[in-house]
């Protein structure tokens, strides 16, 4: 109990600020939500079956625990999600203009991820996906100075433009690609490394 899925009863672009848009799990079967999901939601999912989702400006303000995206999902306002994020192969989540915030350690990208602006902090395991070339702002804040990020997988070779990477604290680690950055702001507890080339 606690788990929303959208239903998809609206069809494309369906508004997340539209409770007829939700579904809830009782623990039994998944019914008409009369509310809409907040931080207290165990997991929330966008299926293949839903339709396109919204994040839209009406959407409640709120941190999402779990979210599983194998539809469709469009932020039009930034979001944070603080412990699970998975974009199944069928998934899409655009977030161009607004911050997707990661603040989880289990972070499962096989879909697509498309951001301009990135927030990555809490615990290391993120490895940003091979799609993504060019981000407005970058900025790593983990838990301790030993917690390492990696911003591709070894092996992608694309150059990959960040206007201005903020290494508040941690390791943000760049490992065969060429990262080119507008403005680097490295704070005493943060730490930049790799096999790339940076800067």
């Amino acid at each position: 109990a606690g788990d929303y899925m959208a239903s998809g009863a609206n069809g494309a672009n369906s508004l997340w600020s539209s409770v007829s848009n939700w579904q809830t799990f009782t623990g039994s079967t998944w019914v008409a939500a009369s509310s809409l999901p907040t931080a207290n939601a165990a997991h929330v999912f966008i299926t293949s079956s839903s339709g396109s989702m919204v994040f839209d400006s009406a959407a409640p303000t709120a941190s999402f625990t779990n979210l599983v995206v194998l539809g469709s999902l469009t932020l039009e306002k930034s979001m944070l999600v603080t412990t699970s994020l998975t974009i199944g192969g069928t998934g899409s989540f655009t977030c161009t203009g607004y911050t997707l915030a990661l603040y989880g350690s289990g972070i499962s990208i096989n879909g697509t991820l498309a951001v301009n602006m990135l927030e990555l902090a809490g615990y290391g395991g993120f490895v940003m996906p091979t799609s993504i070339t060019s981000l407005t702002s970058l900025t790593v804040n983990m838990l301790n100075p030993s917690e390492e990020v990696a911003l591709s997988e070894t092996g992608y070779t694309n150059d990959i433009s960040i206007g201005t990477l903020t290494i508040t604290l941690g390791i943000l680690s760049i490992n065969d690609n060429s990262l080119s950055v507008n403005s680097l702001k490295v704070g005493a507890n943060g730490t930049l490394l790799g096999g790339g080339s940076c800067c």
